[in-house]
């Protein structure tokens, strides 16, 4: 599967877990060493992109498509980090979310299944760890980057179950669509993406058999000959 095309060829594949990894050519690799060659060169070929913007046009466009690839492995970056914040939510991975969020006081985060706006990490945190994240919707179905440099939104349509233990006699489940707008900044300690914004809202669809009925397969229907009894 492809998310960008040309110079963006982004891979995403699928570990031993069922997570999704956005790969570029290695580029993202988590050693400190491969770190630091990957900023080093970054900011060198940025210098050479600016020295050469203006004299010479034919050296900067090869430059540029070669930068090109570190632009492609930050939005890889980014991409990744917003799939782990949803992976999170769904194992109630309270930890991994606040390595995920910026140390910051300008946070701000609405869950998609909750009205609270709540800012500044440390409030977020704790309050991540006070309600029940598996209300979420947590299934992402489609995902948009707008990518702005030191900056990224990434616009995802999630889905998920309401009823998340429902009672015994319980047979339909309607399905929750969620839309999230996740907002990253680079730090400027870790030259790292980080969670600014989770901002979400939540409809659930028309109850429809036809549409958006999930049926619970562990739950049989009621036997019609018992029903005579």
């Amino acid at each position: 599967m492809e998310m960008f095309k040309g110079d963006e060829a982004i891979s995403v594949t699928m570990d031993k877990n069922g997570t999704r990894q956005f790969v570029v050519n290695n580029l993202l690799d988590d050693s400190n060493e491969t770190r630091a060659r990957y900023l080093l060169g970054r900011k060198k070929l940025k210098a050479k992109l600016d020295a050469t913007m203006d004299t010479n046009q034919l050296a900067a466009n090869t430059l540029f498509e070669e930068y090109s690839l570190y632009t492609a492995s930050e939005k890889a970056e980014i991409l990744q980090r917003n799939d782990q914040f949803f992976q999170a939510l769904k194992s109630n991975d309270v930890a991994t979310l606040a390595s995920l969020w910026l140390d910051s006081e300008d946070c701000l985060c609405r869950l998609s299944s909750r009205r609270e706006l709540i800012n500044g990490h440390q409030n977020i945190v704790e309050y991540l760890g006070a309600v029940n994240l598996r209300e979420e919707p947590t299934d992402v179905v489609r995902v948009s980057l707008k990518f702005m440099g030191d900056m990224a939104v990434v616009s995802s349509e999630v889905r998920g179950l309401s009823g998340h233990s429902p009672s015994p006699d319980a047979r339909d489940k309607r399905v929750v669509v969620g839309y999230v707008t996740n907002v990253f900044v680079k730090s400027p300690d870790s030259e790292r993406y980080q969670l600014l914004t989770h901002l979400g809202s939540l409809k659930e669809t028309v109850h429809s058999p036809h549409h958006s009925v999930f049926r619970d397969p562990t739950i049989l229907p009621p036997d019609p000959r018992k029903m005579k009894q």
